[in-house]
């Protein structure tokens, strides 16, 4: 009985000694841990750190690693327990270089220490610095207005890849600004500035914080970097009240033209296509007000529209968001006259200006004529025009005839052998230029210079021609015939006709009235 009384006096002392030391192993444990292996990193890259709380610990992460957003963005990569405690691995981006603290992370009455980390500059692969700027962005944008999140990237590499995601903010919607270049040149040293971002719209009023994803720096097929950028906290502002949902923001251009007419005038109760092209700068395709609501029997009496198909379209020009809603409608007017189609205004808010502005479209003219009148008009069109045309053709039958003249005198007193020979070929000139026929070369040179300009080398060539003409032989073979008929050509052929009345008078105004003013000065 003794025997049995000791063993169980020895269990229970062994058991509380058992308890006792777990206790003091459990009050030894820390409750808070944080372990950073490395304090400096290059901004871009990760750090992978460690928290070590106590197997109990409840509380909710997110909000406990909150303090950590003022210089980083992080994930949680896993969670393990072990030997009564609880590790959780946390993956760590820092938002910008510079130097950083990991603060004070604290739960009840502990706290972990504070950690200074030093974010360097990434560099590129001839060991430049990397420079990574945010574009100045709107701070309070309207609702569904637009709002450019631009990053320019400045490196020394050649022909890198950007590459992200779009923005996941609640109530927005976003679209990626696909990746640009350009090259600068800075002395001896080549940079090139990459551009890429995001255009966001917002959907209703609110202040909200928007995440920007991260910006993966790929080069030669290999990411190098992955950038995260810092918050942006913007204060969506409401449109006016008299704004409806369904103008857009941002501004707008339509025009028209017509297609498959079937003929060269349309005919009454016959069917053609009308395309409408609206564009809107700033503006989603998907937000462009729809114009078949603008097309009613009340609204364009005698007329019938039938709509075909709708094309939207939505693409990004220069950084910016262009949308394009391209409307076929077909349309048969069944009575004669020009197409009465009303025209289209509509709406839409400036956002820069604030105020309510209108496009308004007036529809191509188009004659709807039956086709019996459509016979008549041209007929009648052909009657009209018939004089006209018929002065025209004489006028260049005329000019013709001219040209066939020039090219025969040409001929003539380039073939020349004696002066009469060069004589006859000026009367046939003036046969051209329906002068008198048989005169003297004087009364000749008096018909030129009535039409064309004075020109003093003409003058001489004829009167030499005049003297030759009456010269005795001794004299006529002294002279030198093929220069002279050569000579002639050429002054010919750089004939000028005078200025009209209209520029005569205009000269001689202008003239008077310099004259005047070096007078009066």
């Amino acid at each position: 009985m003794v025997e049995l009384f000791k063993q169980i006096s020895l269990l229970t002392v062994f058991v509380v000694l058992l308890l006792f030391s777990n206790t003091v192993m459990a009050e030894s444990t820390p409750l808070l841990e944080l372990d950073v292996p490395i304090k400096t990193l290059l901004y871009g890259k990760s750090l992978d750190i460690s928290l070590t709380t106590q197997q109990n610990w409840n509380t909710d992460i997110q909000s406990f690693l909150k303090p950590l957003r003022q210089d980083f963005d992080y994930s949680i990569l896993s969670t393990s327990k072990e030997q009564r405690k609880k590790i959780w691995k946390i993956r760590l981006f820092p938002l910008h270089p510079g130097r950083l603290e990991i603060p004070a992370l604290q739960y009840n009455q502990h706290t972990t220490q504070v950690v200074k980390i030093k974010v360097a500059k990434p560099f590129a692969k001839d060991n430049e610095p990397i420079s990574i700027q945010l574009s100045p962005y709107r701070n309070s944008p309207w609702v569904r207005e637009q709002n450019q999140l631009l990053v320019k990237i400045i490196s020394t590499d050649k022909n890198i890849l950007l590459n992200s995601k779009n923005i996941l903010t609640k109530g927005s919607e976003s679209y990626l600004i696909p990746q640009s270049s350009r090259k600068l040149i800075n002395g001896k040293t080549v940079h090139y500035e990459y551009t890429f971002g995001w255009n966001i719209f917002f959907l209703y009023q609110q202040n909200t914080r928007v995440n920007l994803p991260a910006i993966e720096y790929i080069k030669d097929g290999v990411p190098q970097y992955k950038f995260h950028l810092p918050p942006v906290n913007l204060n969506v502002k409401a449109l006016p009240v008299y704004i409806r949902p369904t103008i857009p923001v941002g501004q707008i251009k339509l025009k028209a033209h017509y297609l498959m007419l079937p003929g060269w005038l349309m005919q009454p109760d016959k069917t053609a296509i009308i395309q409408y092209t609206l564009s809107g700068e700033n503006i989603p395709a998907k937000w462009l007000p729809s114009l078949l609501q603008k097309y009613n029997k009340s609204v364009n009496t005698g007329v019938d529209f039938i709509p075909v198909k709708t094309v939207v379209l939505t693409n990004t020009e220069q950084n910016n968001i262009s949308g394009k809603k391209i409307t076929d409608i077909a349309f048969t007017p069944h009575s004669n006259g020009m197409l009465s189609i009303k025209d289209i205004q509509l709406q839409y808010f400036d956002p820069q200006s604030g105020l309510l502005k209108s496009v308004q479209l007036q529809h191509p003219p188009l004659l709807v004529l039956h086709w019996l009148l459509q016979i008549l008009l041209v007929v009648l069109t052909i009657m009209l025009l018939y004089p006209s045309l018929r002065r025209v053709i004489q006028y260049l039958q005329r000019k013709f005839q001219q040209y066939q003249y020039y090219r025969y005198c040409n001929n003539k007193i380039t073939t020349a052998e004696t002066y009469a020979d060069i004589k006859s070929a000026l009367q046939d000139f003036s046969q051209a230029e329906q002068w008198p026929i048989n005169q003297t070369l004087s009364q000749w040179l008096n018909c030129w210079n009535t039409k064309y300009k004075y020109n003093a080398g003409l003058e001489k060539l004829v009167r030499e021609l005049n003297q030759l003409l009456y010269a005795n032989k001794l004299q006529q073979k002294k002279s030198n015939i093929p220069a002279l008929r050569d000579e002639m050509v050429r002054q010919l052929a750089s004939r000028k006709r005078k200025p009209g009345r209209l520029r005569n008078y205009i000269l001689h105004r202008l003239k008077t009235n310099s004259v005047y003013l070096s007078q009066q000065g």
